[in-house]
């Protein structure tokens, strides 16, 4: 089964070092679905910046502040500013061979664990090319080329079902959205 709904900050505040996939009925928008906003930030992986503002391909004007396939990109909760990173000192406790994704701050993690690289899921979109709302993608840690941003349903011993989101070495495809 595959696992579908919104990347979340774990927990019902906006602040929980953690993130989940939340799974959603018919669509449905979360609950305090503040914590499921997230800004894609085009970055530059030697020199721990942040380039442009970040617009997909058809959202305003301007050439230069478009995210296209093959960026260096930062994922940035809004609600609580900190950054997406992968935790490689962290197994899953779901997934041995996937690495633990947590939010962090800025200014206490590590460049390298924060960047991943946008690129297309299907060969209908190739490097270069500008991401386009509704493309799916995937998000390649830019530490590993065979590790990625994914999503696994886990059962605990009550049979609960768990939506982690890990780095992997299976390709998952994420629907970017915009939402203003």
């Amino acid at each position: 089964m595959d696992p579908s709904g919104y990347l979340c900050s774990g927990g019902n505040d906006c602040f929980s070092d953690t993130i989940q996939l939340e799974g959603v009925e018919n669509n449905a928008i979360p609950v305090n679905f503040e914590r499921c906003l997230w800004s894609v930030l085009p970055g530059n992986l030697w020199n721990n910046t942040i380039q442009v503002s970040t617009r997909l391909h058809g959202e305003g004007v301007g050439e230069d502040s478009f995210v296209k396939y093959g960026d260096i990109i930062f994922l940035r909760h809004v609600r609580s500013g900190c950054h997406m990173i992968v935790d490689s000192d962290k197994n899953s406790d779901f997934e041995p061979n996937c690495f633990v994704v947590d939010l962090g701050l800025e200014s206490e993690t590590v460049v390298a664990d924060r960047c991943f690289r946008i690129v297309p899921k299907y060969k209908i979109r190739q490097e270069g090319e500008y991401v386009r709302t509704k493309d799916q993608v995937l998000f390649s840690w830019a530490s590993s080329d065979w590790r990625y941003l994914s999503a696994t349903i886990t059962s605990d011993e009550k049979n609960i079902h768990i939506h982690e989101v890990n780095c992997a070495p299976q390709q998952f495809a994420w629907k970017l959205q915009i939402y203003d």
